[in-house]
């Protein structure tokens, strides 16, 4: 009997006190789950931007948004994988990134110093 690829659709992901669960079941109506210490936070539809890049693609959400002080998102790099249609999921890592751009009453031109800071998070987890 011949195995067949199935692409996977479903990540499950943890790494450096953050879960992200994200789903493309249908490509039309996205959902990501993000829980740290402040809680869990659920996202679908138009709150997700996608973006095709050289590295796959890129999911970011707004986490938090405080005019006249920041606004922090969050981006998901989503590697493409296949698993086996016999297998339940298959393991995948990858990474996300918080990043806190500073803003002020005129915008980011009257911020002094660097606008964007930058926040690295390694995951691992399953995809099916």
């Amino acid at each position: 009997m011949k195995k067949e690829l199935v692409s996977v659709k479903n990540y499950h992901l943890a790494g450096d006190g953050v879960k992200i669960v994200f789903s493309m079941e249908n490509p039309n109506e996205l959902e990501l789950v993000y829980e740290d210490k402040q809680g869990e936070r659920r996202f679908s539809g138009r709150a997700i931007y996608r973006e095709k890049t050289m590295l796959g693609f890129l999911v970011s959400v707004v986490l938090e948004d405080i005019p006249d002080l920041h606004r922090i998102m969050l981006s998901l790099a989503v590697p493409s994988a296949n698993r086996l249609d016999n297998m339940k999921s298959i393991p995948v890592k990858t990474f996300a990134v918080r990043t806190t751009s500073r803003t002020s009453i005129s915008g980011q031109g009257g911020v002094e110093g660097q606008i964007q800071t930058y926040e690295t998070m390694v995951l691992d987890g399953n995809a099916w």
